[in-house]
């Protein structure tokens, strides 16, 4: 019994690999043989790419069989003196003992990732799997074991960050790049809760006949330090998931602002953004409910024809808007193909009966271009950037001159 007791300690329930704890153990006792020989050793970070949608896809006893089999393979291509971990999840760590040199690291990992990706058979249903790896050797990339363990982990993440499916071998210059993720993951969650966040918003307009459209509800971040770009720390609130609660303070932020604007005789349709994961978390039509249903909730798709904003969402969501992504109206983009691609948005719009709006305006010649296109509603720095409230209902206010003079030019 208390062997068995050990055992259970030592090792992940559901692979039956060794779990954290003696992991590190063997890492110390790698170290000391390493430091009494001379010798260097190796430890991999392997994380499986979109994991998580295995689980919502075929459910979580084939993510359970998946990352068995996950598990079978690393062992199976490694040899008998090498330590396979599994932290938990579909978190692979993984002890080279007398490894030479990057080259032979740069052996084992091809192996091993061309294991880890081979199709599988998850009871009938086919899956493939992709993953991300961190290297690091001993002792030039840590000199004990939890630094080596924090360095390894971080080339893990810089794989992530490169675009995943991918390996990446730590470097000094990866430790101060992965701190100031580290806090950036963190920082977005205590400026929620010390009010650093507000709201910016730009205006939508139709140039040709100056009509005031609506505006765009812009997420903002005063840090201690400074303003920090959306670019940033949006993509670190998704990957914590600060995303939803985040996204749930723009969705009432804005509506209140919205109120405020009617009640003050200035009514104007407000949108935000909202993320992947918002729609997939199970309170947001709740939230929606509360906040918006009053007002009538319309939905555009961001970005349309880029990335996830594909057509596929014209008929999942009660979509009412098209937004033409500012790279296509870049400079880089001009052309013939740049013109089909506006053209057949601007057409597929009017032909479901929904708006289409073009974004990034930043010069007279794509406002023509635009109109000629058959888009009239734009945004952009020509027009107005994102505005604190007050400085929107100073825009507003002189907004009708402006578009005189705009117009004369034009």
């Amino acid at each position: 019994m208390a062997l068995r007791m050990s055992h259970l300690a030592q090792h992940d329930t559901l692979t039956d690999l060794p779990n954290r704890v003696l992991l590190r153990d063997r890492i110390v006792q790698a170290s000391t043989l390493a430091r009494r020989r001379g010798a260097a050793f190796a430890v991999l970070f392997l994380d499986l790419d979109h994991f998580k949608d295995v689980n919502d896809t075929l459910g979580h006893h084939a993510g359970d069989q998946l990352l068995r089999e996950v598990a079978r393979r690393l062992t199976g291509t490694l040899r008998a003196s090498d330590t396979v971990s599994c932290q938990g999840g579909d978190e692979f760590i993984i002890l080279l003992p007398e490894v030479s040199s990057a080259a032979h690291m740069q052996t084992v990992i091809g192996k091993l990732m061309a294991a880890v990706t081979a199709p599988y058979d998850l009871d009938g249903q086919a899956a493939h799997v992709t993953l991300s790896l961190g290297a690091a050797l001993y002792p030039q990339d840590g000199a004990d074991p939890d630094e080596l363990l924090k360095h390894v982990d971080a080339a893990m993440y810089r794989a992530k960050a490169d675009g995943r499916n991918r390996h990446h071998f730590y470097a000094r210059a990866l430790h101060g790049e992965i701190q100031r993720q580290q806090q950036l993951r963190h920082d977005p969650r205590a400026a929620l809760d010390a009010g650093q966040f507000w709201l910016a918003y730009q205006p939508k307009v139709n140039p040709a006949s100056g009509e005031l459209l609506g505006a765009e509800a812009l997420l903002r971040w005063n840090g201690p330090d400074g303003p920090v770009s959306p670019a940033t720390f949006i993509p670190a609130a998704e990957e914590t998931r600060l995303i939803v609660p985040l996204g749930r303070w723009v969705l009432r932020e804005a509506c209140a602002q919205a109120r405020r604007w009617a009640d003050a005789g200035q009514p104007l349709a407000v949108s935000v953004n909202i993320s992947a994961a918002q729609f997939a978390d199970p309170t947001f039509v709740d939230t929606v409910q509360d906040e918006l249903r009053a007002q009538g909730v319309q939905v555009s798709i961001d970005d349309f024809g880029t990335g996830y904003s594909g057509l596929s969402y014209l008929h999942e969501f009660p979509v009412t808007t098209l937004k033409i992504d500012r790279s296509f109206l870049a400079p880089g983009r001009s052309g013939p193909q740049a013109t089909a691609l506006i053209t057949a948005i601007s057409g597929l719009g009017r032909a479901l009966n929904l708006q289409v709006i073009a974004e990034g305006v930043e010069q007279p010649a794509q406002v023509r271009a635009m109109l000629d296109l058959g888009c009239a509603a734009m945004q952009g720095y020509l027009f107005a950037p994102p505005l604190p409230p007050a400085a929107f209902e100073a825009w507003r206010r002189d907004w009708p001159a402006q578009h005189a003079a705009f117009a004369a030019h034009a």
